[in-house]
């Protein structure tokens, strides 16, 4: 795959250059939330974009985080290491992406373009880096995940000139639950990277979690 698949969720094509990178840098820790958990959609905490992706100063989400070509999961932490003045910067393994929000949504720099646009509305669609153009095609959507089953969640899909796409769900309270990355990799044949989320939360409420690579 390119060195546009995911990881970042972040930047989630980061989640793809992420990948390998991510693995490398596998903190071996679980959150608070997990299995059982359920979608605080009921109970919006944050207003506006930071309602789709709690961008807090500590926030952290685990993902595991799946390659079909290499048969094999890694875990994957995304945390936010700092917030000034309406950005944030995320890091995931020795990668770091900073999102600034504003009024309609979530901007990626200092590539440009949205992550995401706020409310999501069905069929919306907006350009973002590389030529990539990004569309909501799925809202209401139920997810279910380790970290728990959530509801009201949004997907986008994000297509790139080369025919590379990377789909979000994002859920409410809690940021994107699943990043799926899909292209051809360089033997021609079809490689899909897709992380799902594990646990999410602040610091306090790590703690010591299982091996950092899971077949």
């Amino acid at each position: 795959m390119t060195h546009r698949k995911p990881l970042s969720l972040a930047d989630a094509r980061a989640v793809a250059p992420f990948v390998l990178a991510l693995a490398s840098a596998l903190l071996g820790l679980s959150c608070g939330h997990g299995k059982g958990a359920q979608s605080p959609f009921a109970k919006p905490q944050h207003a506006g974009a930071l309602h789709w992706y709690p961008l807090d100063a500590g926030m952290q989400w685990v993902y595991m985080v799946g390659d079909s070509v290499l048969d094999q999961r890694m875990m994957s932490i995304s945390r936010v290491v700092s917030t000034d003045g309406g950005a944030a910067v995320l890091r995931t393994g020795p990668k770091s992406v900073t999102f600034r929000v504003v009024a309609d949504g979530i901007l990626r720099e200092p590539a440009g373009g949205y992550l995401l646009k706020t409310p999501p509305r069905l069929g919306e669609q907006w350009p973002a880096a590389e030529g990539a153009n990004v569309e909501v095609v799925k809202l209401d959507a139920h997810v279910e995940v380790e970290a728990g089953a959530f509801d009201g969640c949004a997907v986008t899909r994000e297509r790139f000139p080369d025919g590379e796409t990377v789909e979000r769900t994002f859920c409410p309270e809690v940021g994107p639950v699943i990043i799926e990355a899909k292209g051809m990799n360089e033997q021609g044949a079809l490689d899909v990277t897709t992380a799902t989320l594990r646990s999410f939360g602040q610091p306090e409420t790590l703690s010591p979690g299982p091996s950092e690579r899971m077949r």
